[in-house]
């Protein structure tokens, strides 16, 4: 098999932030977990596959088997869809109010949130009488538009 390159478990990638060993931290749509501590910017390999102990937001208990997603801004797992991507499953009950828990890694997920999402509002229809409320309707609809684009592209639906 000549395209192999390699299992993929570990990879050898550049450290958004700095981040130490066992710390988890994301690139792009890959989350992994640090083998050692690294700087900003430098090379670090990270773990894609295993069940990792990882910081968790203390407020919350998780279920066994629940999905865990990354809050890349608190740099902590998290079981609310809306933070960040999904990185994997709890593999055990962690309790409120908790640290950590063990989470089981996905590899890889979209970059975008998995959970869900907010509401589009449907573009509705209404009889301009004047300029001025066409104009506004206009300008509604180009917002609307382009929160729509925005969000598509973020998914990485569609390209910039």
């Amino acid at each position: 098999m000549d395209n192999y390159i390699q299992a993929g478990k570990v990879l050898s990638l550049t450290a958004p932030y700095a981040v130490s060993s066992g710390g988890g931290f994301q690139v792009g749509a890959i989350f992994a977990v640090a083998t050692c501590d690294a700087l900003i910017n430098a090379p670090v390999e990270g773990n894609t596959f295993g069940v990792y102990t990882l910081p968790k937001t203390s407020a919350q208990a998780w279920t066994l088997g629940q999905k865990i997603y990354w809050d890349n801004t608190n740099k902590r797992c998290d079981s609310d869809g809306t933070v960040g991507m999904l990185i994997g499953v709890a593999t055990a009950v962690a309790s409120n109010p908790s640290g950590t828990g063990d989470v089981r890694l996905n590899s890889a997920a979209p970059s975008g949130n998995e959970g869900p999402q907010a509401a589009i509002p449907d573009i509705s229809t209404a009889n301009a009488s004047d300029l001025a409320t066409a104009q506004a309707l206009a300008n509604a609809l180009k917002t609307s538009y382009n929160t729509l684009l925005a969000t598509l592209r973020t998914a990485g639906i569609i390209l910039p």
